[in-house]
C-alpha cells in the first residue's frame, strides 16, 4: 500500500502493532538480511523492493541489481527504476567499481553545493536519487578480495552521498562479511538459524534466532529496533511484477541497455 514516507512495513510484531523500518535514515543505513537456507531471504528481500519500488519516483530510487543466482530478481532487469544490471558472479568487479565512481561523483556535487550529505542537498537544492546496491547470496564472493574492497569502500563513504549496500546471505562469516564491512552495517534482519551460534554470527549474542519458528517469522536489529520479532508480510513474484509493470507505464519506461 501507498505510504507518504519512505518507511517500509515488515510485518506485525507478537502484540500485534505494524512494524514498519526507515531504511533511508542515515542512522539504520546499509543492510543485510540473513538466515538459514530456506527461512524466507528472497522473499524478505522482495517485500522490501516491490514496496519501495511502489512508493518512490525513479527521480527518488535508483536500484542496481546483481541477480547473483539469476531466477530471484530478474523481474528487475527491466524496471524503471533499475539503472545497473548484472546476471550471475561474473564481471561485479565493474559493476562495483562504477558504483564507487558514481560515489565520487556525488560527493563533488554535494561539495560545490556547500551540502554534507544527500539529505541535506534534498532539502535546499534540490533531487538527489538514492542509489540501493542490491547483492543477492554474497557468499559466492568470499574468496574475491577486489570485490571486498569495494563493497567495504561502499560501506564505508556511500551513505553522505545516499548509495546503500543491500546484501542477502545465509551466514556472515568473517570470510564473506569482514568486520570492516559489518561494522558500517547499521540495519540486520535475522531469520531463522539452526543453532545459537550462527544466530549470534548474524546479529550479536543472545539475538535468539534459532529460536524463531520459521515461515516469516523473523527480527529487526538497528537503530529503531533491537531485536523485535515480527510475522512478515508477504509479496508474491505475480505482485511484484504487477507494481513493475504499472510503475513502468506511470513512468513510460523504456529499455534501456544496461
Amino acid at each position: 500500500y501507498k505510504r507518504k514516507d519512505y518507511k517500509i512495513p515488515l510485518g506485525y510484531n507478537m502484540d500485534g502493532d505494524l512494524v514498519v523500518i526507515d531504511l533511508l535514515s542515515s542512522k539504520n543505513f546499509h543492510m543485510y538480511i540473513a538466515g538459514s537456507s530456506g527461512s524466507g531471504k528472497s522473499c524478505t528481500l522482495r517485500l522490501l523492493l516491490t514496496h519501495m519500488i511502489n512508493n518512490m519516483t525513479p527521480n527518488d530510487l535508483e536500484l542496481v541489481v546483481v541477480n547473483t543466482k539469476m531466477v530471484d530478481l530478474n523481474m528487475l532487469e527491466n524496471c524503471v527504476h533499475t539503472v545497473d544490471y548484472l546476471e550471475g558472479s561474473e564481471c561485479i568487479e565493474e559493476l562495483l567499481e562504477a558504483q564507487i565512481l558514481e560515489m565520487k561523483n556525488r560527493y563533488k556535487l554535494l561539495k560545490n553545493n556547500d551540502c554534507d550529505d544527500i539529505w541535506e542537498y534534498r532539502k535546499r537544492i534540490g533531487n538527489m536519487a538514492f542509489r540501493i546496491i542490491v547483492i543477492e547470496e554474497i557468499s559466492i564472493y568470499e574468496k574475491n578480495k577486489e570485490y571486498q574492497q569495494y563493497v567495504q569502500q561502499l560501506v564505508s563513504l556511500g551513505r553522505g552521498a545516499g548509495i546503500m549496500m543491500l546484501m542477502v546471505t545465509q551466514l556472515p562469516n568473517k570470510d564473506i562479511m569482514p568486520s570492516s564491512i559489518k561494522s558500517n552495517v547499521n540495519t540486520i534482519i535475522g531469520l531463522k538459524t539452526i543453532d545459537a551460534v550462527r544466530s549470534t554470527m548474524i546479529a550479536g549474542e543472545d539475538s535468539g534466532l534459532e529460536n524463531l519458528r520459521g515461515n516469516g517469522n523473523n527480527k529487526v536489529f538497528n537503530c529503531d529496533y533491537h531485536g523485535e520479532e515480527y510475522q512478515s508480510l508477504y509479496v508474491t513474484k505475480e505482485l511484484m511484477k504487477d507494481i513493475i509493470r504499472d510503475r513502468n507505464k506511470k513512468f513510460k519506461y523504456t529499455k534501456r541497455n544496461l
